[in-house]
């Protein structure tokens, strides 16, 4: 969790990974614990550099906001969807293999735009 841990390697550029668990660390980082160690989710400040690392996309049980967090979706990771639908909040979501994510960002959360870019399945196949 905390920056003066050991480097275990580095993930490649869009990799996708689970997450498991999501906490600030003591200097005010935000943390993902994955299958192997913690990263950090925006870059750190205090380096000079600030902006996103991973870009999580949270699959979750079921169709409402409040169901369980199954797991996370790294950017650009490409899945099937099987049905859209709008839940209780107005929030179109999406049903994949595994789970729900949300089409759009929640306008609750200060943010706007969409999540997910859909794609031919040809050219996702690719």
């Amino acid at each position: 969790l905390e920056l003066a841990s050991a480097h275990l390697y580095t993930l490649q550029k869009n990799a996708v990974f689970v997450v498991h668990e999501r906490r600030v660390n003591e200097q005010g980082l935000t943390r993902l614990r994955t299958d192997d160690g913690w990263i950090s989710e925006d870059l750190n400040p205090l380096s000079g550099q600030r902006g996103p690392i991973v870009v999580p996309l949270p699959v979750a049980e079921a169709l409402e906001l409040a169901s369980a967090h199954l797991y996370t979706l790294q950017k650009n990771a490409v899945f099937v969807v099987h049905e859209r639908r709008v839940n209780e909040q107005g929030l179109t979501r999406l049903r994949t293999d595994d789970g729900w994510i949300s089409e759009d960002l929640n306008p609750l959360s200060g943010q706007r735009g969409p999540i997910v870019v859909p794609l031919p399945v040809a050219e996702a196949l690719e």
